[in-house]
């Protein structure tokens, strides 16, 4: 029995749909943020540099460096949602290799800096919405069981 056979699989493949409505909109917003810089100019777009020491300038950006990690929580979780049959390092590296796909393109385009700092903290805000993730999915996993609830009644646990 496949899976678009399965009674009720139905709500499983709409939320599904959702979640990657959901994601293109969050990279949209992702490349405005990184990218765009929210619309906002910059003087030191003007020149293009790298930054290849991780965390050389914290004692300048620790606001910057906990927003890097914010914004990429989000792309933790839904890695975690869609790509299920993925292994973590496979998700992680996927987070990483996103966030190298932005700071390249922020010196091939003389819109940035290539920051090992950033491709970092990113990777780090990922790996916490994977963890976040798992862990709400454990506490509702441990509630519906202790309701007795069957855990095929949401729908993250038909296509597990």
């Amino acid at each position: 029995m496949n899976s678009h056979s399965i009674p009720g699989n139905k709500k499983g493949r709409q939320a599904n749909q959702w979640t990657k409505v959901l994601l293109a909109i969050y990279l949209l917003v992702l490349v405005w943020i990184i990218l765009f810089k929210l619309g906002e100019g910059f003087s030191y777009m003007e020149k293009r540099s790298l930054n290849l020491i991780p965390f050389i300038t914290l004692y300048l950006s620790k606001m910057e460096v906990l927003l890097n990690v914010v914004i990429f929580i989000p792309l933790g979780t839904y890695t975690a949602t869609l790509m299920k049959s993925w292994s973590f390092s496979k998700q992680l590296f996927s987070i990483f290799l996103l966030s190298l796909l932005f700071e390249s393109l922020q010196i091939i385009l003389k819109i940035g800096t290539f920051d090992v700092t950033d491709l970092i903290t990113n990777t780090i805000g990922g790996w916490i919405g994977y963890l976040l993730y798992q862990l709400i999915l454990q506490v509702l996993k441990d509630c519906f069981l202790f309701l007795k609830v069957p855990l095929t009644a949401l729908p993250m646990w038909k296509d597990s």
